[in-house]
């Protein structure tokens, strides 16, 4: 749960190599990031929302920053943070991370 008062939620977010390295014959197809603040009464607001595929896209490899501004609010929600399998729901090599999450609260 996030406190009221919650205002940012940053932090990085991507594939480790081995995913789509040549060498590997079952390679990731790719997955989809998304954050989600979920209020104190459930209503479910999409913060974030990010489709990677590292081998098709070199773009996507290593690790993407996000500063997510968080609705105001006077009552604790939820942060869910969830990854999808990639487009063809293939979850093979799907070697996916979030890393140094900080929450920032106007406490």
């Amino acid at each position: 749960a996030a406190p009221a008062g919650s205002t940012r939620l940053r932090g990085r977010y991507g594939f480790r190599p081995g995913a789509y390295a040549a060498s590997n014959t079952g390679r990731t197809d790719g997955a989809e990031f998304i954050v989600t603040w979920i209020s104190a009464n459930g209503q479910r607001t999409e913060l974030m929302r990010r489709l990677l595929r590292p081998w098709e896209e070199p773009a996507d490899r290593g690790e993407h920053p996000f500063d997510l501004s968080l609705p105001a609010t006077a009552s604790d929600g939820t942060l869910e943070m969830a990854i999808n399998s990639g487009p063809a729901g293939n979850s093979a090599s799907d070697w996916t991370y979030w890393t140094d999450l900080l929450l920032t609260t106007s406490r």
